[in-house]
């Protein structure tokens, strides 16, 4: 073989053997991304708190619906002394299908169960009929009440609710009550559109 075709020849394999390292190289780099973003798109283990949900564009939030002066829960036996006086709900404990699609039970107002107490206005300008409540301590769910009647504009209500004895003493951080859902007079309907995290617990409690 000639000289020149042996640096030919030994050229051209140099360059086959190079466009073959490319190609592994660019391989190997597809395929350390497709896993990356597999474990990325991989679901939150069993336990994890999620973060809230982020609004649906166009939906009110709850503030801009219910005012919530004073939400006060306290353990069983104990008065709510600096917000009397609170009336009993009229809805006076049971069981019903909450914003998560479950069935939820709330205690009555007894000496045996907790109690919360919600001061609130309602300032739609529309009649509601059905408010459902949740307390809330450190963005978790711990318990759910429900408050029927005619609520109309403007109307300060003062409700005393019973919560399961089970969620005293609370230790996670300031309670606050929020909007759950509501029904109006005209049937129509509002859901949170920040679905709180529920709490471990939530459906345990009786």
């Amino acid at each position: 073989m000639k000289v020149k075709e042996f640096v030919k020849l030994s050229m051209e394999q140099a360059n086959m053997q190079f466009r073959q390292s490319l190609f592994t190289i660019g391989l190997t780099a597809a395929i350390l991304a497709f896993a990356a973003a597999s474990a990325g798109a991989q679901s939150a283990p069993p336990g994890a708190v999620l973060p809230p949900a982020t609004p649906i564009p166009g939906v009110p939030l709850g503030p801009s619906l219910v005012k919530i002066d004073v939400c006060d829960a306290a353990g069983p036996g104990a008065p709510h002394v600096n917000y009397q006086p609170f009336m009993t709900s009229a809805y006076t404990g049971g069981t019903w299908n909450d914003m998560y699609n479950t069935q939820y039970y709330q205690p009555s107002v007894s000496n045996n169960a907790g109690s919360l107490a919600i001061e609130y206005q309602n300032i739609s300008n529309k009649t509601m009929k059905v408010i459902e409540f949740g307390l809330m301590a450190d963005n978790i769910l711990l318990a759910e009440v429900r408050d029927t009647g005619t609520f109309t504009h403007g109307a300060t209500i003062k409700h005393k609710f019973g919560v399961s004895q089970y969620i005293f003493p609370i230790r996670l951080g300031l309670p606050k009550c929020v909007a759950l859902r509501i029904t109006y007079a005209d049937g129509s309907k509002w859901v949170n559109p920040k679905h709180p995290t529920p709490g471990k617990a939530l459906y345990s409690q009786h």
